[in-house]
């Protein structure tokens, strides 16, 4: 009775190691992929998906300064971009607003970018807008949200949030509540 049980056992494990077998020259076997003409000249292409979560392409967008000029995203590349959300109405806007114009002079211009995206549709009136600008002595460029269609892309439902873009395009994080002088450096040298 022994016997049978270990031939039986046998045949079961030589079964399992021809059938692994047969599996891996399936592998071996299976069509070749076509390529991209990208990749046949020794390019990858790489496709991220679009979003706003860490690891995915940034939203690219335009919108009009508080001057009237046209500002898109995506010419920032190459740079690492802070965007900031934010409110006239907001204390914690205001606080982190107050940090980022007191740390703008020293930024390095040919790495860093900050953007300040004010959610319009949620002021009173404009002139909130442009006073806490004017209060906060913001030198980096501030964007007009008019209908809060960017911040409802970013997830800013929650202000202030802050967004940080890789120089290419790639959202490294997007953290809520204000952020101090050194949180905003780590963020920009971990989207290095």
């Amino acid at each position: 009775m022994k016997k049978r049980w270990i031939g039986f056992f046998m045949i079961i494990i030589m079964g399992s190691i021809l059938a692994g077998c047969s599996e891996v020259q399936d592998i071996e076997e299976a069509p070749a992929v076509n390529h991209s003409e990208e990749e046949t000249r020794g390019e990858e292409v790489e496709t991220v998906e679009e979003g706003a979560f860490p690891g995915m392409r940034a939203y690219d967008f335009i919108l009009e300064d508080f001057e009237g000029n046209s500002v898109r995203l995506s010419d920032y590349r190459g740079k690492s971009v802070m965007l900031f959300f934010w409110a006239s109405w907001c204390p914690y806007c205001g606080e982190q607003m107050k940090v980022m114009s007191e740390m703008y002079p020293d930024l390095d211009a040919g790495r860093y970018v900050i953007l300040g995206v004010n959610l319009m549709e949620a002021e009173k009136n404009s002139d909130d807008a442009v006073m806490k600008i004017q209060e906060k002595q913001a030198q980096f460029t501030n964007l007009i949200d008019a209908e809060s269609e960017v911040a409802l892309k970013y997830g800013a439902r929650t202000i202030p949030l802050s967004v940080f873009i890789d120089p290419e395009g790639i959202v490294s994080a997007s953290i809520v509540g204000p952020l101090d002088e050194g949180q905003i450096m780590a963020q920009f040298m971990a989207a290095n």
